[in-house]
This record gives C-alpha cells, structure tokens and sequence, in this order.
C-alpha cells in the first residue's frame, strides 16, 4: 500500500506552516486527495509540489530563519565549541546519482553523528542539483565534509 502524507506531515518536512500548506492547496500547488474531512498526499504529489521553484523559494526563506536562531546562538550548541553554518551545491549527471549521494549523506549522518548538537539538512533543488546544510560545532561540519569528499572520491 501506498504511504500517504497529511497536511501536518508536509509542514514538518518542509518547515512551512500547516496555514501555508493549506494555501498550497488553494492555490493548486499542492495537490492531494481528500479522505473523509482531511487531506491526504503521495510521494508523487510531494515530488511535484517540491520540484515547483515558488517552494524552493519559500524553504530557502524557512532556511533562513533556522540560520537566524543558530546565529543567534538559540540552536543549542555544545558550549566552548567554535560553531559554523556551510550550505553545498552537488550537482549530478542524473537523477539516480542524486538519489545514491542523497542516501551516503543521510547513512553517514545517521551512523556517526544523528542525536548530537548539530543538524543536517538535505533539499533536492531540481532532479540534477541538491542543497546540503549543515550548521553545528565547526570540527563536525569540518569531518562530516571531509568524509563526504573521502566518499566522493572512490
């Protein structure tokens, strides 16, 4: 059977309001199936809703306010470590390549560094092109960054 996502679901993955959400839905950039009162989403309708640029623009905005608690020293951060914020562009031959990178990213920070003062976040821009954000102590950025390399270099 099929998973299928509610409005709160698409608001905690994209970190928009369910309000905004909701506007998505009005305006037919969203769009989904409702199931009795409430809305119901596939991963197609996720892909489509994520591959239109107005919400690659409003996710940047939501990126920007996370930078802004971080800068401002609200994300908890281990104290007397030195703390950075890095923002990568991969860019790949295909859509299968993406995927595979998207999947190292997400095992290497799941194996070595989930649960700690640090955050990752992962946005696939277009089919070719993905965001990786880091932002956490700098010694984390500086090994997470440099494993990935190691990876991308074998």
């Amino acid at each position: 059977m099929e998973k299928l996502y509610t409005v709160n679901d698409i608001a905690q993955m994209t970190q928009l309001s369910t309000r905004t959400i909701r506007r998505y839905l009005q305006s037919g950039e969203l769009q989904g199936k409702k199931v009795g009162h409430q809305w119901r989403f596939t991963e197609k309708d996720l892909a489509r809703f994520m591959d239109n640029s107005t919400i690659i623009t409003a996710l940047d905005e939501a990126d920007e306010l996370v930078f802004e608690d971080f800068r401002q020293g609200n994300i908890l951060i281990e104290p007397n470590l030195p703390k950075a914020y890095a923002t990568v562009i991969y860019s790949f031959h295909n859509d299968d390549e993406l995927k595979k990178f998207k999947d190292e990213l997400l095992s290497l920070y799941n194996e070595k560094y989930a649960n700690q003062h640090h955050s990752l976040k992962i946005r696939v821009l277009t089919k070719n092109q993905l965001r990786l954000t880091l932002f956490g102590p700098l010694i984390f950025l500086t090994n997470y960054l440099a494993e990935i390399n190691q990876k991308e270099g074998q």
